[in-house]
């Protein structure tokens, strides 16, 4: 699930249920910023929140890019 918060309460924008136990892996969190940025072009993060199963090398360079770039590309 992807979500905002605004004024201290979280509003979930984007989610999948998907078709297996456990984890979203890096990949499918890459896919879902895509489709936040798709629907949301010209907004930019100021700040991520994860709970502590996403980690991963890959997923943590993606958000650096995310982070410097404002926005970054995705393979969608």
């Amino acid at each position: 699930m992807l979500g905002v918060v605004h004024q201290g309460v979280a509003f979930p924008l984007f989610w999948w249920m998907l078709d297996k136990q456990g984890n979203s892996n890096t990949d499918e969190r890459i896919d879902l910023m895509g489709e936040f940025f798709l629907a949301f072009p010209q907004v930019e993060v100021e700040d991520f929140c994860a709970d502590r199963e996403f980690m991963g090398e890959e997923w943590f360079e993606y958000l650096l890019i995310a982070r410097s770039l404002g926005r970054p590309e995705s393979d969608n």
